[in-house]
């Protein structure tokens, strides 16, 4: 018996130490920075920055889109390795271990009509109708002390949401920011949010430790253009 238990955990010890050995990251549609593309792949600039994080770390990413509440619980329990997590707190170090740094960050604003009062913080949305990606949760990170959900109407897509605005149903559309997707001349997109993404991995996985400190080795090596 003894020797099986040695076998087995010289096995853990080699794989996490093999190369471009595979883990799995779970993503939701949070465009530009992660969504799924036309041809069913992950896409998007956090899911190159991540790309470049794993190979550094020599580790193989295996990506899979899941709602935003199927990939916490997953998550949760070890069952997928790694995702990303805006400006964490105290909740999310409690149940995950954190990258050291971050691995790019987010600048979440609101679309709207140029004739249409500006907005300069987040608790303003709470005196308005706004419209939001279904799929974006701001449950673990500052955003959720501050931003309440009675007035939020949930759309399918970045293109619907700048609908709505655009044609008047709403005025304000809280997304993140899209440089590569120009808005049309009547439309304006204050900036309200710069914040840190990190990595995360339950502190439940069996290989928590050893895997993040792989990251937090890649992140501090690799520069990003």
């Amino acid at each position: 018996m003894k020797i099986l238990f040695l076998l087995v955990m010289s096995y853990l010890f080699f794989s996490v130490q093999a190369k471009n050995i595979e883990v799995s990251y779970f993503y939701s549609n949070l465009p530009p920075y992660e969504f799924v593309d036309k041809n069913g792949k992950a896409a998007g600039i956090g899911i190159t920055h991540i790309n470049a994080i794993l190979t550094e770390a020599e580790l193989k990413g295996n990506y899979h889109y899941y709602s935003v509440n199927k990939g916490l619980h997953l998550l949760r329990q070890g069952k997928v390795d790694f995702s990303a997590v805006i400006s964490p707190n105290t909740s999310i170090y409690k149940d995950f271990l954190v990258s050291k740094l971050p691995i790019y960050s987010i600048v979440l604003g609101v679309i709207r009509q140029k004739t249409t009062q500006q907005i300069s913080n987040v608790a303003q949305l709470n005196q308005h109708n706004f419209a939001a990606l279904k799929e974006t949760s701001f449950l673990f990170n500052k955003i959720a002390s501050v931003l309440q959900q009675k007035n939020r109407y949930n759309v399918d897509s970045f293109a619907q949401g700048v609908h709505l605005v655009n044609v008047n149903k709403l005025p304000y559309f809280l997304t993140y920011k899209h440089s590569k997707q120009p808005l049309a001349s009547t439309l304006l997109f204050d900036v309200l949010i710069t914040e840190p993404v990190y990595l995360i991995i339950s502190k439940k996985h069996p290989q928590a430790k050893t895997l993040m400190q792989k990251i937090d080795q890649a992140i501090s090596t690799i520069t990003f253009k």
